[in-house]
């Protein structure tokens, strides 16, 4: 696993699949989201079940070495590709987003 003291920037995501989005396309949600660590600047994408802030089923964190590579990640085509294609049509709208500098 890499070496997560590295980061500066973390963001943070809270969501939900919408009813019947199947086990076969939440794979594919889970496999496209850690494609993302390709990106670089990216240390580290983590995904799991949310065990604390209903009514929220899962929580991501990404791990970015610094703010100028999260403006990158912001465009880059391979989250585009994630967020187009994965995350807005297989989530619901309720989702929660933020950042935080690390120090």
């Amino acid at each position: 696993m890499p070496s997560i003291t590295k980061a500066k920037i973390i963001h943070c995501f809270l969501f939900s699949f919408n009813p019947g989005v199947t086990e076969d396309q939440k794979e594919g949600f889970f496999k496209a989201a850690k494609a993302i660590e390709k990106i670089p600047g990216i240390i580290a994408v983590e995904l799991g079940p949310n065990i604390d802030n209903p009514p929220y089923e899962y929580t991501g964190v990404i791990y970015h070495t610094d703010d100028k590579t999260r403006q990158v990640y912001v465009t880059h085509p391979t989250h585009r590709y994630f967020v187009e294609n994965y995350y807005r049509p297989l989530t619901q709208e309720n989702r929660v987003s933020c950042n935080t500098i690390v120090e």
